[in-house]
């Protein structure tokens, strides 16, 4: 572990938290991570244990956190955390170890309390799913901290998958087609282009066809998030149609050609 800085950037993930009811058998939680990490990528996830809990900060967006909850839920016995927040890894004597707002939140949510339900999701979890824009990333203490458990390998793999770019998806609807600019950059033509991954963050979209007036517009998409962009090129229609001389002005010219009674014209 001596490749791995001592402190890797931090960075804004959704984690799960599981913890064991009290009294209930050691092995329980062990097989409700194994559930929870059924199918999930490894390279989209690291698992993280403590003394009767353990903890997944997913890399990718919260959807999949959230599939891997209810996979663990299918049994009683735990108590089950989902937030979203800032989440840095500490290289200690120890090994590595996380913290932060995202740790602290997660852990004190799974907390027994009568009639509240074993699954729960902090306000932030359910704003990210809904791909709210409004996180920012601000570390507070080190409470919280677990140890390393598995990372599915360590040193260079850890720091990649860490460091890697958090990604977001954009959705095209673009009629009747258009060339897709991001950040001054061409991605490519719609059709046949209808989805790209592209980094998280604030960038400048533009979408162009032929002598129709570009689509511009500044977009910021969180980690995972998926926004919809929606543009129809259309023509300008037609000037209106001169409605004429009014047919009232027509008798009137006639009237004065014809001399108005009691006047003659000089």
């Amino acid at each position: 572990m001596k490749d791995i800085p001592a402190t890797l950037a931090p960075r804004v993930a959704s984690v799960l938290y599981l913890r064991l009811v009290d009294g209930a058998p050691a092995k329980r939680l062990a097989a409700a991570l194994d559930r929870a990490l059924s199918g999930w990528p490894a390279d989209q996830r690291l698992v993280l244990e403590a003394d009767g809990a353990a903890a997944v900060i997913g890399l990718g967006g919260p959807v999949a956190v959230l599939e891997a909850a209810r996979r663990a839920a299918r049994k009683d016995g735990l108590l089950i955390a989902l937030h979203h927040g800032p989440v840095q890894l500490v290289r200690q004597d120890s090994g590595m170890q996380a913290m932060g707002e995202a740790m602290d939140t997660a852990a004190a949510a799974a907390v027994a309390e009568e009639g509240r339900p074993a699954l729960r999701t902090t306000p932030q979890f359910d704003q990210a799913l809904a791909g709210a824009r409004r996180l920012r990333l601000h570390m507070v203490g080190a409470a919280g901290v677990v140890g390393l458990l598995a990372l599915g390998g360590l040193g260079r793999t850890l720091r990649q998958r860490w460091s890697q770019p958090q990604l977001a998806t954009l959705q095209l609807e673009i009629r009747p087609s258009g060339e897709i600019w991001v950040d001054g950059d061409l991605k490519g033509s719609t059709p046949p282009l209808s989805r790209m991954r592209i980094a998280a963050g604030a960038h400048t979209l533009e979408v162009r066809n032929g002598r129709f007036k570009p689509l511009r517009m500044e977009i910021r998409l969180e980690p995972g998030e998926e926004m919809t962009i929606r543009h129809e090129f259309r023509a300008a229609p037609p000037p209106a149609a001169s409605r004429g001389t009014p047919p009232w002005t027509d008798r009137l010219r006639d009237r004065l050609r014809d001399g108005l009674p009691g006047w003659v014209p000089k």
